[in-house]
């Protein structure tokens, strides 16, 4: 089998298991509440103190026993988006001719996001464990490191669009050119 074939069969099935997790799994272990305005650690872009102790005393026990599990089921979401994403900008090295060779390794870059992500759901489970005694430097460290990973996802999804938008315009190029070569050849 082509190794494109392949490639596109991994994104495929990487893409039935992020709409599976994002529509489904996650949603049904979320603890947000759009209404109350409680937003999940993993979703904002920084916090402070005031907002991890806000958030975890508006879910109580109970929605903090469902935050543990939303972390479990999160860990493994990681492992999808990161393939998917992985595969995605496989994909476009491959196929974007001598660009694609400059830039060989990018594919590597969701893994960033991946880490970044995972050592978040990590101190949000620290975090967890040590409420209402939660020091400001953990909260401070857990923040950066959600920061992190919302600019690193902004960072490779940008990439990834910027990718496909030179591979759209590259082929376009290319068929004009072919196009205008078949007719002068018929002249």
């Amino acid at each position: 089998m082509p190794e494109n074939k392949k490639i596109l069969i991994r994104i495929v099935i990487f893409s039935i298991c992020f709409a599976v997790f994002y529509g489904w799994l996650l949603p049904h272990f979320d603890v947000s509440n759009l209404q109350l305005k409680i937003i999940p650690l993993d979703l904002m872009l920084s916090y402070q103190s005031t907002d991890v102790s806000r958030l975890f005393s508006m879910i109580g026990v109970q929605g903090m026993n469902q935050y543990y599990r939303f972390i479990v089921v999160d860990n493994f979401y990681i492992v999808v988006y990161c393939g998917l994403m992985y595969y995605i900008l496989k994909y476009l090295e491959q196929n974007t001719g001598r660009f694609g060779k400059i830039i060989t390794g990018v594919r590597w870059l969701p893994m960033l996001v991946g880490l970044t992500d995972f050592i978040e759901n990590l101190n949000t489970y620290v975090l967890l464990n040590k409420f209402p005694e939660i020091s400001d430097k953990a909260v401070k460290f857990a923040s950066a490191i959600t920061t992190t990973k919302w600019y690193a996802a902004a960072f490779v999804v940008g990439f990834i669009v910027c990718f496909i938008f030179f591979m759209i315009l590259r082929n376009v190029s290319w068929k004009l050119k072919q196009g205008s070569t078949h007719t002068n050849d018929n002249s």
